[in-house]
């Protein structure tokens, strides 16, 4: 695909993202005087004032931040430091779409990062597409290349059916539930819900994994947002994304070759 990435091994297992808590039970906070729920509603409201999406304040997005600040703030870190390289890519695909920027924390809930994430029912790359989505959007795929793990292809693709999901919701809260579990089971809950079409209240009637798709992703954007008030340490990554370039080449050519003339 010619575009070179630094590669980790996946931070989730057998398709189960590390950021989704389905099926467990709430778990007490964590003491803390420096940081009170008070503190906590102020910082989501500003939170709110700066982004187009509806960021409120609730028992279970304050559940995830504070188990991801106490369980799994390494985990953050390592995303952190992985988001300098793949979010300028991201950015510059929603802003060309004219969708909101903060869309690019969508990725990490979806794949942690890993470009070539493949997850137990088959979604593959950064924005996790199944097969037969990545068809409708253009994708190549056969036995041989797959664009589901092509950055820049995967990411255009992404910022299309995001696109195509908010004209049909208007929401985006609903657009990210469906992104997750698509759109048919996400007018089935609003039925369900008898015409609601507020997440949080529709929420129990979505599957599982989609009922905690929506606070992990506003998580997501609060955690990365302060950053160094919760005193995240990520290490700076061996390659940024502007120190690298894409070499097309016209016919076939071996490793071999590659590594001679790039020394890589």
């Amino acid at each position: 695909m010619g575009q070179l990435i630094p590669v980790e091994q996946p931070l989730h297992k057998k398709g189960k993202n590390l950021l989704l808590m389905e099926n467990q039970e709430p778990i007490d906070s964590f003491d803390s005087e420096a940081f009170s729920s008070l503190l906590l509603k102020e910082q989501l409201e500003k939170l709110d004032l700066s982004t187009p999406f509806k960021v409120e304040h609730n028992a279970t997005l304050e559940r995830f931040i504070r188990v991801y600040l106490r369980d799994r703030k390494e985990y953050f870190n390592r995303l952190i430091n992985k988001s300098n390289y793949y979010f300028p890519i991201f950015e510059q695909f929603l802003d060309r779409y004219d969708l909101p920027l903060e869309l690019k924390y969508l990725a990490v809930v979806e794949s942690a990062l890993n470009p070539v994430a493949v997850s137990s029912s088959g979604a593959k790359g950064l924005w996790q597409f199944m097969y037969g989505t990545g068809l409708e959007y253009d994708l190549y795929i056969d036995s041989y290349l797959d664009e589901r793990f092509d950055i820049m292809k995967s990411t255009q693709a992404a910022c299309a059916y995001l696109s195509k999901l908010y004209e049909l919701f208007g929401n985006w809260d609903l657009a990210l539930a469906a992104y997750n579990s698509g759109p048919g089971n996400v007018k089935k809950a609003i039925r369900r819900a008898g015409g609601n079409t507020n997440y949080w209240e529709i929420r129990k009637y979505l599957p599982r994994e989609t009922s905690s798709y929506v606070p992990a992703f506003y998580a997501t954007m609060y955690l990365f947002t302060h950053r160094e008030f919760h005193e995240f340490s990520p290490v700076k990554g061996a390659v940024s994304y502007y120190e690298t370039d894409t070499v097309h080449i016209k016919g076939t050519m071996t490793f071999a070759a590659i590594n001679k003339n790039t020394g890589i």
